[in-house]
């Protein structure tokens, strides 16, 4: 079913000598989470928060999972609004997944560019970090 509903399900059983016999019963068909995030500035080897935006309809989401996109076992997270600290530059696929109480789930793929940190010099003595900000939306 394409959108969620109440939906009134047919079935008809019919035996080898002709005999049939029709159930009739309602279905449920539960609301697909909206799964959405963004995050903070990204560099490498700084921590970047990740916030969760999700949300769904006449329900409660109860999990949430991410996957940073480096490939590594276990550079995943199972809460809300984690932190990740990328240790190289680079483009990276996250994948963020919303579990809801009826499990129902949807997951977001979303492409970041993480930023090698630079260093700049205004004057001998004044030195700044820079590396460029970059939030994802839904």
């Amino acid at each position: 079913y394409t959108q969620p509903g109440i939906y009134w399900v047919n079935l008809r059983a019919e035996n080898s000598g002709g005999c049939a016999k029709d159930f009739t019963r309602p279905l449920e068909v539960r609301p697909l989470p909206q799964t959405g995030f963004y995050n903070g500035l990204i560099c490498q080897q700084k921590s970047v928060a990740f916030y969760d935006t999700s949300s769904v309809v006449k329900d409660s989401l109860i999990k949430y999972y991410w996957d940073f996109g480096t490939g590594v076992l276990g550079d995943t997270s199972n809460v809300r609004n984690p932190a990740f600290s990328y240790s190289e530059p680079g483009d990276y696929v996250i994948k963020h997944k919303t579990i809801s109480s009826f499990g129902c789930e949807h997951t977001l793929s979303k492409l970041v560019k993480v930023d090698q940190q630079k260093a700049s010099s205004a004057g001998q003595f004044n030195k700044r970090l820079k590396c460029r900000e970059l939030f994802v939306y839904q």
